[in-house]
């Protein structure tokens, strides 16, 4: 299975992301259910890098309801500041690995399914590289970033295990580009930080 996602909910998303740009502040991360802190802070801080945005932390959600349920707990969590909420969740009943809500800028990438996903259980760097895959194109749609045909691309939609984990788990270039002209429409693309220059050598230093 994969993130689920439609064309026509793609649409909407561009619309109605770019409105109002200059309210946001930046993307928000929340749990749904048990999920390991230590995955969390990994994906909050690779999301935060590679998309050059500030990532909020929002309190976990409890796991009690229905997908639907659940769905309209998150839009309840979305803040006027919040250009999108990703919530990574332990839902083992949940078939798909991943739901992305473009018009209401919310996702949810399900760590049971991708636990489960294959013939064989993964161990704990192919689990996290799987889950920093799938956030970042999550994220990256909830922007209005369409899917990437490139095959190691986070982007591109898999269709089994086995080409999930031929993917990188960032976004190729092109799409990395595309999502920091995203960002940056809706007012939360950060400066790119540039390498200190080294301290000038004196000639009496020598």
């Amino acid at each position: 299975m994969k993130l689920r996602v439609s064309a026509s909910i793609v649409a909407a998303c561009c619309a109605a992301s770019l409105a109002g740009a200059a309210d946001y502040e930046g993307i928000a991360l929340t749990t749904v259910g048990a999920v390991d802190k230590a995955l969390v802070n990994q994906v909050r801080a690779y999301a935060g890098e590679q998309y050059r945005v500030e990532v909020a932390l929002l309190p976990g959600i409890e796991e009690d309801g229905s997908p639907d349920q659940i769905k309209k707990t998150l839009i309840g969590a979305v803040r006027p500041r919040d250009a999108c909420v990703l919530a990574l969740a332990e839902l083992p009943e949940m078939e798909h690995q991943g739901m992305v809500y473009m018009q209401d800028r919310v996702g949810i990438v399900n760590v049971a399914a991708l636990r489960r996903a294959g013939k064989e259980a993964p161990d704990a760097a192919t689990l996290t590289r799987r889950v920093e895959s799938e956030s970042m194109r999550a994220i990256a749609l909830m922007v209005g970033v369409e899917p990437c045909p490139f095959p190691r691309c986070a982007l591109k939609q898999h269709r089994s295990a086995e080409e999930l984990d031929r993917k990188s788990r960032n976004p190729c270039p092109p799409c990395i580009m595309k999502v920091h002209e995203k960002m940056d429409a809706l007012g939360i693309l950060l400066p790119e930080e540039k390498p200190e220059a080294p301290p000038e050598v004196r000639p009496e230093d020598k």
